[in-house]
């Protein structure tokens, strides 16, 4: 590819320095070091980066026709960055300053520097006087780039049109970045030209004949971006074929081929376990026994290891599955498939009419809506310049959505980049659709490279690699993450990403959730490493490589670490390795050396201890020790004022927290086991204003420790669990929280210690309980131990404005007499109510939606309801028309008392009862398939014979349960 497609993105910078320049520590920085003249020198600093600012979006785009132009702003990227460095060092100072005052503010005398720890000169060190000096040679090189890049923009200004045309461009950007969003599933019918495929795909699967081959080979053969691995998808999750095979594996095959790595992954995808055998041999016994006549599909995506002795080791296992088994490859290489002896589906380009199609369907939300004929007539000739290559026109048609000027479309048609091209269009096509992305997003997607092909990228591992490098704008602090996803989502929905599957996580509150994973196609892998030229570094082999001083950012795929190699200063990620190995001596060399560093990834490395010159790096925002043996945090770790976003988990031998945790005042996010955090909570956490995860928060007695401490966490979003709420000794401080106004919480547990030596008043526990009201918008609820005589008004009158609560808990609350009317929650799916021994009757009130809805039922959207330990509960009133229209488990435990059930419940189908021993009636359950009862003393079985649906029973230490098998035996036949 040409190298001037490679471009030089600087205006984020210069955006992300203008914001540093208007915060309040850069406005105090002169008066707190005593120096006047700073407070007007930035103020000129700032008029020069603006001025800059200002021409910057056309001359980044016009850098490809003019070489001067890209040598400018390579210049001033070299500046710039110089110049972020030292705004971060002046923000550090006054972070520092600040802290310091706030410990010594009993104290009438504290020193005073004359000097600031400069991370740009040799001895580290830039005294007061000097300050000026350095802000003046910054600003000076800008002016003269200025001044240079000026002469060309007027040129620019002239020949685009003067200032309408600008104002034009700048529009066309900002709608880049709000167009329509679209899902990120994909479906059958929106997948154009390939249906004549997917049947002759899907029959050499299901019915070919293949002369007594146990697992034959089937092959998707095509070049990159024609949609191989789609086609793939398609098929291996139609009805048929899952209904055909009765097992199911689909793994992407590493570049990087080995054969342990690739049985583990097999296993893996077919057991949807972790595979924990390191060797061959048991892993291949295993899997031989998992397949053993059993009717199988395994799909190998992106197959390029054309060694037949190495698939003939990988496919072993395979041959003593069921006839009717398939392995499904797709592979750019006819090799692959001959050494495979695989029956090839060899993919072509899509039609002229299918590509038409396709690309209407990126630009227009109805594919059947009239397009302008000239319009036409310029897509169709984009199109053709794509030699029907799915991934290049969607690419493509991401540039240009919802956009019905023709100027825009000519643009496309007849930008230079296609004369830059090489073989078949496809870079240039890729390419083009990079130049047309807003230059933040060039950033983001460059930075992509640092991750090997193939690699699973995850939004919320890398948004936060993009906040720590200043790619997303910094002003509102509780923004940058949502911002990041929309980012993230832009480049998703412009085929930079593909959707690659859906697996289950660990939230960093610890919640669990079911999270996309994206990975890059090759194509825009191989795009996103020639963009990233100079900026980004990867070295995947241990052999010597060069890298540029120039390099901002790197990641390594070897064992060990070498200083030297390790040149930037901003990113270090260590990726993709198992076992990587770092002496401490080595990292002592790299924390002293490389002071700039903003990323730190050392996860998964046999590390096991930190030297505590990590506190020289200053401007670290991110850093992620998870899945190491360190021990203990070096105190020094807490000088890290800019850090985002810790990672510590896992870390099983990590058994202490430093003490000075809450210095680390732009912290957001922090993942640790919650023992840790309980053992070594930090004090003052308050302090961290910033936070918006917390593992836990342990309410304690002496300052530091307060309820109160939540006050200003603002920010907090996911899972919020607050222990020990016994210790609240101010209830008002409770209401001070003002929990309902932390609208991001979506979980939250409110608990009390269970026996505690010295509980407070029963008044004082309601009283907490009713301060600690939670937003809203609230998706679930766990109240334990609460020992309060009845539950606060926000339960109990306000319950119908928690909208988007689907699951509450009740464990324990054992001096209620009265339940909350859950009926009033329109959106509760779970309920579970444990230990209500006071209660003796479930009456109306509990699934009732009040006189306020017309006396309606609640309980709409109800799914799961549990009863637990409620001793005293004797009776469970309803009507003869049913309650709970949707409810379709119920499990009762413990109820000794309890005699009386609704009449009808219509749609329940399973049903547990244990330890119920008064219980002798049984409601009408039409619906019921599965019953499970344990130790009931009553004779039940002449009343369930009703149970015609019922196809699962187990019956455990019931007075007659041989009379209830009988009663039984014909229905369950069934």
């Amino acid at each position: 590819m040409a190298a001037g497609l490679a471009e030089i993105i600087v205006s984020p910078l210069v955006h992300s320095m203008l914001d540093k320049l208007a915060s309040p520590e850069l406005r105090d920085f002169g008066a707190s070091w005593g120096v006047e003249a700073v407070e007007g020198q930035l103020s000129d600093l700032t008029y020069a980066l603006e001025w800059i600012s200002a021409m910057l979006c056309l001359v980044e785009e016009s850098q490809i026709k003019n070489p001067l132009l890209k040598i400018y702003l390579g210049d001033l990227r070299e500046v710039s960055f110089y110049a972020d460095i030292m705004l971060d060092d002046f923000v550090y100072e006054a972070l520092r300053l600040r802290l310091q005052n706030e410990r010594n503010q009993n104290r009438e005398m504290r020193q005073v520097r004359t000097y600031l720890h400069f991370s740009l000169n040799k001895n580290q060190m830039l005294r007061q006087r000097e300050i000026p000096c350095v802000i003046d040679e910054i600003r000076e090189k800008l002016v003269q780039i200025g001044k240079k890049i000026e002469a060309h923009y007027q040129n620019l200004v002239v020949i685009e049109g003067r200032q309408l045309e600008i104002e034009r461009r700048q529009r066309t950007v900002s709608l880049l970045d709000t167009r329509q969003k679209s899902s990120s599933l994909v479906v059958d019918s929106e997948v154009v030209g390939r249906s004549q495929d997917k049947n002759h795909l899907i029959s050499l699967l299901v019915s070919g004949e293949y002369d007594g081959i146990k697992a034959p080979v089937v092959s998707i053969l095509g070049m990159g971006g024609l949609g191989k691995t789609t086609l793939a998808q398609i098929v291996y999750n139609d009805l048929e074929v899952k209904e055909h095979f009765q097992l199911r594996a689909w793994v992407c095959v590493p570049s990087e081929f080995n054969v342990e790595r690739l049985t583990n992954a097999i296993m893996e995808s077919l057991t949807l376990k972790p595979s924990r055998l390191s060797l061959l041999d048991p892993n291949h016994v295993k899997l031989q026994d998992l397949v053993r006549e059993r009717r199988i599909l395994i799909v190998l995506d992106d197959v390029w290891n054309e060694n037949r002795s190495y698939w003939d080791t990988v496919l072993a296992p395979f041959r003593v599955a069921a006839e009717g088994s398939r392995i499904l490859v797709t592979t750019r290489s006819q090799k692959v498939a001959s050494i495979m002896a695989a029956v090839e589906i060899s993919l072509q380009g899509l039609s002229d009419e299918d590509c038409w199609t396709l690309f209407k369907r990126q630009i227009f939300t109805d594919i059947h809506c009239e397009v302008h004929p000239n319009l036409e007539a310029i897509g169709r000739k984009i199109v053709g310049r794509c030699n029907g290559l799915p991934l290049a026109i969607t690419s493509l048609g991401g540039i240009l959505r919802g956009k019905l000027d023709q100027r825009e479309w000519h643009q496309v048609l007849e930008s230079k980049i296609w004369d830059l091209g090489e073989e078949n269009n496809i870079m240039p096509a890729l390419s083009l659709s990079y130049h047309y992305l807003p230059a933040h997003l060039k950033l983001c997607f460059a930075y992509c490279s640092l991750f090997p092909k193939g690699y699973e990228l995850r939004k919320a591992i890398l948004v936060p690699l993009w906040m720590a490098e200043g790619f997303i704008p910094s002003k509102q602090v509780e923004r940058m993450e949502e911002i990041g996803r929309e980012y993230f989502d832009d480049l998703f929905h412009r085929s930079f990403f593909q959707c690659s599957k859906k697996s289950n996580f660990i939230e960093r509150d610890g919640s669990r959730k079911v999270e996309s994973v994206f990975v890059i196609h090759e194509l825009m892998h191989d795009l996103a490493q020639f963009v990233s030229t100079e900026m980004c570094f990867r070295i995947e082999h241990d052999e010597p490589n060069h890298i540029s001083k120039k390099s901002r950012a790197m990641s390594m795929h070897i064992r060990g670490l070498d200083k030297d190699r390790i040149k930037c200063p901003s990113s270090f990620l260590s990726v993709g390795h198992p076992s990587l190995s770092y002496s401490r001596q080595a990292l002592q060399d790299l924390f002293v050396t490389k002071r700039c560093l903003r990323v730190l990834d050392l996860s998964n490395s046999s590390i096991k201890s930190l030297p505590d010159s990590i506190g020289y790096l200053k401007h670290l925002r991110y850093l992620d020790l998870s899945g190491t043996c360190i021990s203990v945090l070096p105190e020094s770790i807490c000088d890290l004022y800019k850090l985002q976003t810790l990672l510590l988990k896992p870390c099983p031998e990590l058994h202490e927290l430093p003490k000075g945790m809450g210095n680390l005042i732009n912290l957001q996010y922090i993942v640790m086991d919650k023992e840790l955090w309980n053992d070594h909570r930090p004090a003052g956490i308050g302090r961290l204003t910033c936070l918006k995860t917390l593992p836990q928060y342990v309410v304690g007695q002496e300052d530091g420790y307060k309820i109160g401490e939540l006050k200003v966490l603002q920010h907090l979003e996911g899972m919020l669990w607050i222990m020990k709420l016994e210790n609240v000794v101010n209830v008002a401080e409770a209401g001070e929280v003002c929990l309902k106004n932390k609208l991001r919480l979506d979980n939250l547990v409110l608990e009390w210690s269970n026996g505690h030596g010295s509980l407070p008043a029963r008044g004082e526990f309601q009283a907490v309980l009713e301060g600690l009201q939670p937003p809203v918008g609230l998706e679930s609820l766990t109240i334990s131990y609460y020992l309060g005589l009845s539950f606060p008004n926000w339960m109990m009158r306000d319950f119908s404005s928690f909208t988007k609560l689907v699951s509450v808990k009740l464990s324990n609350c054992t001096n209620c007499t009265i339940l909350p009317p859950f009926g009033k929650l329109p959106s509760l799916v779970s309920l579970e109510i444990v230990g209500s021994i006071e209660m003796t009757h479930l009456t109306h009130e509990f699934y009732v939606d009040g006189q306020e809805n017309g006396g309606k039922k609640g309980f709409k959207k109800l799914e799961s309801l549990i009863f637990d330990g409620m001793c005293s509960w004797e009776e469970w009133y309803g009507s003869e028309d049913g309650e709970f229209p949707c409810l379709e488990m119920l499990t009762l435990r413990k109820c000794y008392s309890l005699r009386k059930l609704p009449p009808l419940l219509p749609t329940v189908r399973v049903v547990k009862i244990e330890f119920c021993n008064s219980l002798t009636t049984f409601p009408k359950l039409p619906s019921i398939c599965r019953l499970e009862l344990q130790t009931l003393k009553g004779r039940i079985s002449n009343l369930i014979h009703q149970f015609s649906s019922l196809y699962s029973l187990s019956v455990n230490s019931v007075e007659d349960s041989t009379n209830l098998s009988c009663a039984i035996l014909l229905p369950v036949s069934k």
